[in-house]
């Protein structure tokens, strides 16, 4: 499994009509964008940022920061090969359905 095949399941979600913003793929980040996570899900009143980490990968120190300022608004989700299908699946149930 890879960010990128993770990264076209939450796609999907714009059938239901949220707004998926990507931020995994491979290259640099804008300027003020470091350690911002790697999905931003926006849609139906509500927002999700998830960061995707795949085996041994870890948060960074920046990215625990954005992960505690997101957790305070009770919106962050830390996705992994075995857990972001479940992820999806809250993100559905809250739009009432299903992709």
């Amino acid at each position: 499994m890879t960010k990128a095949l993770i990264g076209t399941d939450f796609k999907k979600l714009e059938k239901l009509g949220f707004k998926v913003f990507n931020f995994s793929n491979n290259r640099a980040l804008r300027n003020g964008m470091k350690d911002f996570v790697d999905i931003f899900v926006v849609g139906h009143k509500r927002t999700f940022a998830i960061e995707i980490k795949i085996g041994k990968d870890k948060l960074s120190a920046g990215q625990e920061v954005t992960r505690r300022l997101f957790e305070q608004c009770d919106n962050y989700h830390l996705a992994t090969e075995n857990n972001y299908k479940n992820i999806i699946n809250l993100i559905e149930w809250c739009a009432g359905e299903r992709v």
